[in-house]
């Protein structure tokens, strides 16, 4: 009995302690099961986390597997071939530090920053970055955990909408027409409007709107501008309006005014002109933009930067780009890849001088396609004669260019073998020589005729002879090396020349090209073998009597029984 209580209470704590080991087990895989799908979940998301290490350049302990994003892989990171502080753009890298020790000294938890890191492609991103501070037992800064969010598109709309701004009050301020918003009351004038009214800016932001106008106008004004405040909108025009000055003076103004948003609510926004000049400069205005409009000139502006501000309808349709696609970017979109350093380098050291450059242009459309730019761009000065503006109109002259390319190949270009013909092969010759005496250039020349060609085409025919002649000239290409140069003479002669070939060398190739000849299976029944006449480069030869030589040692090879190569 004692026996059987004793072992039957003594499996009660086994099966305790296997229940007990049953359900850690349960938790731990519950536990890893959780941690993976938060580890998917942040690798789906677009949100990238680094836990680094305060000292050693910011070592990467642990990445997600997001990082991807920036076109990195943890494993860079995380083998330490990449710390976190090498992604962090240069020009913010010193804040970011300041920052942080500033964060660190005053024993923040978590701090949020905003600055640029480059991709792998050096691509400029800007992100936020919020960062949680891990202290060891002497409350000294010894991790972080960062959690990155790409932020570019949105600074990217915040620096245009501040550069729209800072564009709006520049023009605004240095604009000889009058501009104001209103609200109840004017809450902004430039400086026009206040030399226009002969009231000072505090005196102005004191007033209402219609307070400006004689009153016969004044009810009108007003109706209409409570409309607008309350969000209505109205066609846009002109409407000639009498306002009066500080010192009771009329003037007769074209005043315009819109509907605009305001700090949650509706505004006026107008501009205010004496009649006489926006007549003479709406003019001028449309005259220019209906020139610049309706020619077929491609035209843009830039500023001195090179970043376009204006293109004209006719550059829009011809390089496939739309207008947002090129306004506020760098003209250089355009290059092609075709002109080196060297080229924009005088290109931009003759504007900068002040003078107008002039030249053809390889660009390139959206498409990738390349077209040929006769191009003319002048520099426009401000008042002081500094550089403001720079204005290029140009003409595609791709046909053209193309054209002349064609001409110039088939002026050099034998048209039956497609070889360099006897005109590329004298200007061929002409810098070899020149270059054999500057700097001494071993070169040789081989002359090849074909032997008894005469009967292949009175036995064939010439159609079967200019086969013969393509054939023949495949076979010496095959044998030639790339910095050779084989062209057709005439007739039935080609002309090789040689570089950096001593009289062994080319006694050897010259046999070679020889046999190949010989041993190639034309579309005859008669065998073709070829004499050939080889010489070197000597000193004081001109082209004359180099190709004199040459052509005394082909004479020889034909005359000792043909099928053979003299060297002279």
């Amino acid at each position: 009995m004692s026996r059987s209580k004793k072992s039957k209470h003594s499996q009660v704590p086994i099966c305790s302690q296997k229940s007990r080991t049953s359900n850690k087990a349960i938790q731990n895989e519950t536990a890893t099961a959780i941690a993976s799908q938060v580890n998917d979940f942040i690798n789906i998301s677009q949100t990238i986390i680094f836990f680094w290490n305060v000292k050693a350049s910011w070592f990467v302990e642990y990445v997600s597997d997001n990082i991807s994003m920036f076109g990195y892989s943890k494993e860079l990171f995380e083998s330490g071939e990449l710390n976190y502080s090498d992604i962090i753009h240069p020009e913010d890298y010193k804040r970011v530090c300041q920052e942080l020790t500033e964060y660190t000294k005053s024993c923040s938890d978590q701090f949020m920053q905003t600055y640029r890191i480059l991709t792998a492609d050096k691509t400029v991103c800007w992100i936020e970055c919020r960062t949680n501070i891990k202290y060891d037992e002497h409350h000294k800064a010894t991790h972080f955990l960062s959690s990155l969010v790409n932020i570019t598109d949105a600074k990217n709309m915040e620096l245009q909408l501040k550069q729209s701004e800072e564009k709006f009050r520049t023009i605004s301020e240095n604009s000889p027409t009058g501009i104001f918003i209103y609200t109840d009351r004017i809450i902004y004038v430039n400086r026009a409007l206040v030399a226009m009214s002969g009231y000072s800016t505090k005196e102005l932001y004191e007033m209402k709107i219609w307070d400006l106008v004689v009153k016969p106008m004044r009810q009108q004004v007003k109706q209409m501008a409570l409309r607008r405040l309350k969000g209505e909108k109205f066609p846009h025009q002109n409407s000639d309006a009498q306002d009066i000055t500080k010192k009771n003076g009329m003037k007769d103004n074209s005043a315009t005014t819109e509907t605009i948003k305001y700090d949650g609510g509706y505004a006026g926004l107008g501009t205010l002109t004496d009649v006489t000049d926006i007549k003479k400069t709406k003019a001028r205005l449309k005259l220019l933009a209906k020139a610049m409009e309706q020619t077929d000139e491609l035209v843009r502006i830039t500023d001195k930067n090179g970043i376009m501000t204006y293109v004209n309808d006719a550059f829009v349709a011809h390089s496939g780009y739309k207008h947002i696609e090129l306004l506020d970017h760098p003209s250089n979109i355009l290059k092609s890849g075709q002109h080196d350093d060297t080229f924009y380098k005088k290109l931009w050291e003759t504007l900068l001088a002040g003078k107008t450059y002039s030249n053809v242009l390889a660009n390139k459309k959206k498409d990738g396609q390349i077209y040929y730019e006769e191009l003319t761009i002048s520099p426009m000065f401000d008042e002081h004669h500094r550089i403001e503006n720079f204005v290029a109109t140009g003409k595609d002259i791709t046909q053209r260019i193309k054209m002349e390319q064609k001409l110039k190949q088939y002026a050099t270009t034998d048209e039956l073998t497609n070889l360099s013909n006897r005109r590329r092969g004298n200007e061929i010759l002409d810098i070899e020589i020149d270059r054999f005496h500057r700097y001494q250039s071993n070169f040789a020349v081989l002359m090849i005729d074909i032997d008894h060609f005469k009967l292949v085409n009175d036995t064939y025919g010439h159609d079967i002879g200019d086969q013969v002649l393509q054939q023949l000239s495949k076979v010496l290409s095959l044998h030639i090396r790339k910095s050779d140069a084989l062209m057709r003479w005439g007739g039935e002669e080609f002309l090789i020349v040689a570089v950096h070939v001593n009289h062994a060398e080319i006694v050897s190739f010259s046999s070679k090209l020889n046999t190949a000849v010989r041993s190639y299976t034309f579309d005859i029944k008669n065998n073709i073998t070829v004499s050939i006449g080889a010489t070197l480069c000597q000193k004081n030869d001109t082209k004359a009597s180099l190709l004199k030589r040459v052509d005394k040692a082909l004479y020889r090879a034909k005359k000792e029984g043909r099928d053979r190569v003299v060297f002279i």
